[in-house]
């Protein structure tokens, strides 16, 4: 049986964590998929500005490491809330619709909400394929809602995009439902880019009130 440990992402463990992120996230993610993004593309995307990104977050990123052979299991990267977004035309053209869509939940939360407290964002989780539904998942985003409660952070914010993160968050938890939009629904310029993702059917924004 394995062992592992979560810790601060830092500087030793900052490439392995590049190139676990584009390739887990490329093939694990609905949008990514729906926009064919390649595990290449997503790494040369990442790259471009991996250590601002992954280093300076309003809490520390962090990592599950495995105690015997110190392989990189999974990586937790957070942001600020509400989120700043860069323009949709500095981006590459298949992560214009991705930004367009969570920017638009965003939005659509925040156009709804009262909600005036300090809040940060689980920006990405990643876990290697083989050691998913071990616990490493609910592992690091429970120490960064302890990490961010003991920082005066009384909200972390989420979005999921997949039927996994969102049966974990939700159901097993107790993150709360804000906004959710149908993939189905979501125009960008003229197009659907998402309409061919069923499962799940939308993307949602969640909350845990710490």
């Amino acid at each position: 049986m394995y062992s592992y440990t979560v810790k601060k992402l830092d500087n030793d463990y900052s490439e392995q964590a590049l190139t676990l992120v584009s390739e887990e996230f490329s093939h694990g993610s609905p949008l990514h998929q729906a926009m064919d993004i390649s595990q290449q593309e997503y790494f040369d995307y990442l790259s471009a500005d991996w250590h601002n990104y992954a280093m300076a977050g309003p809490l520390d990123s962090l990592i599950a490491i495995d105690s015997n052979s110190h392989e990189l299991l999974g990586c937790l990267i957070t942001s600020r809330f509400p989120v700043v977004f860069c323009e949709l035309e500095l981006l590459p053209e298949k992560q214009q619709p991705i930004s367009a869509l969570l920017q638009k939940l965003e939005s659509n939360y925040l156009k709804s909400s009262r909600h005036h407290g300090k809040g940060c964002m689980v920006d990405l989780v990643v876990v290697r394929k083989t050691y998913r539904g071990t616990g490493i998942y609910q592992h690091m985003r429970k120490t960064l809602h302890t990490q961010a409660k003991a920082a005066g952070y009384d909200t972390v914010f989420g979005e999921l995009s997949s039927a996994s993160t969102q049966h974990v968050c939700v159901k097993k938890l107790g993150h709360k439902v804000l906004a959710e939009i149908n993939y189905d629904t979501f125009d960008y310029r003229g197009n659907k880019p998402f309409a061919s993702i069923e499962n799940p059917p939308s993307i949602q924004l969640v909350g845990v009130f710490l």
